[in-house]
Order: structure tokens, then C-alpha cells, then sequence
């Protein structure tokens, strides 16, 4: 059996990265068509019509900034292989990326042969992030959360209250409190700012 070419789509805000990858990738993908999104908004109608393999997002969108953005890219497409390519890159939020479902982590501080190479690892299979030996304890902390949980903190983080929260992830409201009673014991912290304020300054 033939396997089709991959499909490919990389969102992110800055149009000139987003050829920058494509033509990265383009030796590595013989036959395989490779999309872009500057926006959640433009990567929802893209993924609403067209089937995916791989996503590379970029965490500061216009309309969706953060970690939360990768849930619900994974939302739209179950499906995809989704990786960060990001800039942001520090330990808390490679940590929390992975937690709520991310597959890769690639940094665009990388020197550019470094992403090709950290590319045609994903593209095989593999799963890439970068070393973080020298994180302190809140970014295991975060990487012991269930998916839930990281999802409800990523969420947090963007400033949507309880009942927000509960409406986007179809949970009871108190089932989210639950979750953010555990995340406060897990990062040992007290209340919400402490918890949102903890993953802000990582």
C-alpha cells in the first residue's frame, strides 16, 4: 500500500516564518502539501475542510496566545501530530505544552540547521523537546499534572474564569474547581493568582 504525502500545516502570525518552515520542509516531504495559517481563526477553517498529519503552531497568535491554544488545536484536529515552534521556550512552558497534549517543542532561537534536523526527527516519528536540566521544581511539577489539569491552568493563565472554563472544556464548574484545588496543591501554592502568576513569570 502507497502511503499519500504528508499534510502539513504550519500557523503562525508572521507570514515570512511560515515560508521559512515550508521551504525547510519541502526536501524532507517529497509530494506532501504544506499550508499556512496566520491565525486560530483562518488554522479552525482550515482544519474544518482539509485533513492534516502535522501542525506546527506558534504559541502568540493574535487571537489565541498561550499554551491553551494547543488544546484547542488538538480539539480540531484529534487526529494531527501537533508541535510547538515557539520562541517562548523556557522550561515552565515547554513543561505545560507537552502536559496539555503537545507532541514537540522546537525553538525558534535554534540555529537553522538545528530545526531541519529537530524537523526530520518529527517527521519520522519521534517526539523532540528541548533539554530542561536546568528547570527548576515548578516545571515537574507542572509535567505531573493530568491533561485535565494542565489544560484548566493553561486556560487560567489567559485570564477565563471558572465557568469559562467549564463551558470550553465541557465540564460541571465544580469539577473545574476540583481541578484547580489540585493544581494549587501540585504547584504548592495557595490560590489562583499564585498558580497563574507562577507559570507567567517561568
Amino acid at each position: 500500500m502507497t502511503r499519500e504525502p504528508l499534510s502539513v500545516l504550519i500557523i503562525d502570525d508572521h507570514p515570512i516564518f511560515i515560508d521559512a518552515l515550508k521551504i525547510a520542509l519541502q526536501p524532507m516531504l517529497t509530494g506532501a502539501r504544506i499550508l499556512g495559517a496566520q491565525s486560530l481563526i483562518a488554522a479552525t477553517e482550515t482544519l474544518q475542510s482539509t485533513d492534516v498529519d502535522l501542525i506546527l503552531l506558534d504559541l502568540m497568535l493574535p487571537d489565541a496566545g498561550g499554551v491553551e491554544s494547543v488544546a484547542r488545536i488538538r480539539d480540531l484536529a484529534p487526529c494531527a501530530r501537533v508541535v510547538i515552534v515557539s520562541g517562548r521556550d523556557d522550561p515552565v512552558t515547554v513543561s505545560l505544552a507537552k502536559a496539555v497534549g503537545a507532541e514537540g517543542f522546537i525553538s525558534k532561537a535554534d540555529p537553522l540547521t538545528r530545526i531541519q534536523n529537530h524537523l526530520k526527527a518529527i517527521i519520522s516519528g519521534a517526539s523532540v523537546f528541548p533539554a530542561t536540566a536546568g528547570a527548576v521544581g515548578l516545571a515537574d511539577a507542572i509535567s505531573r499534572l493530568t491533561p485535565a489539569q494542565a489544560r484548566v491552568l493553561a486556560a487560567a493563565a489567559t485570564g477565563k474564569l471558572n465557568k469559562q472554563i467549564a463551558y470550553d472544556m465541557n465540564l460541571a464548574e465544580p469539577t473545574v474547581k476540583a481541578h484547580m484545588s489540585a493544581i494549587f496543591k501540585r504547584l504548592g501554592v495557595t490560590n489562583r493568582t499564585q498558580a497563574i502568576l507562577a507559570v507567567s513569570v517561568g
